[in-house]
């Protein structure tokens, strides 16, 4: 019993200095990054179902486009991070509906914004979550 107390104690002395050993290493913290994002894909436009009781504008929808999307932003160390980005939609004619004087139709629609917004990044293991305060100037813009 005495040898094993002997070696437990001497074991846990060691184990001790070893953890504090490491704990004296410095802990170097990641540096900030920049980061970029684009995306864009092609818009496919919902067909207008004619006029089936007369003049019904919900009946007629935007043709074909394109939509591209895009934004910079910077990471700091700390895991606050900021964040500008911009989008566009350009969504062509839809078919029309009705003919003569009931014809009526989408001619155009666009759609233009610019964000701009501060966020925290948080890593949960496999996921990051960013919730984010920030500012958007949208722009709509549709002939009928």
């Amino acid at each position: 019993m005495k040898k094993f107390l002997i070696v437990a104690t001497a074991l846990s002395g060691f184990l001790a200095l070893t953890n504090a050993a490491m704990a004296a290493d410095p802990i170097v913290e990641a540096s900030g990054h920049a980061y970029f994002h684009l995306d864009g894909t092609y818009v496919f436009g919902e067909e207008g179902s004619g006029i089936e009781n007369g003049f019904d504008p919900t009946e007629v929808f935007p043709g074909d486009g394109i939509w591209v999307s895009g934004y910079a932003g910077y990471t700091m160390p700390s895991g606050w991070d900021w964040r500008v980005g911009a989008g566009f939609a350009d969504l062509g004619a839809g078919d029309t509906d009705g003919a003569g004087a009931d014809i009526y139709g989408v001619d155009d629609a666009k759609m233009f914004n610019l964000d701009a917004n501060v966020g925290f990044v948080y890593d949960m293991g496999g996921a990051t979550v960013r919730p984010f305060l920030g500012l958007r100037y949208l722009e709509w813009e549709q002939d009928q």
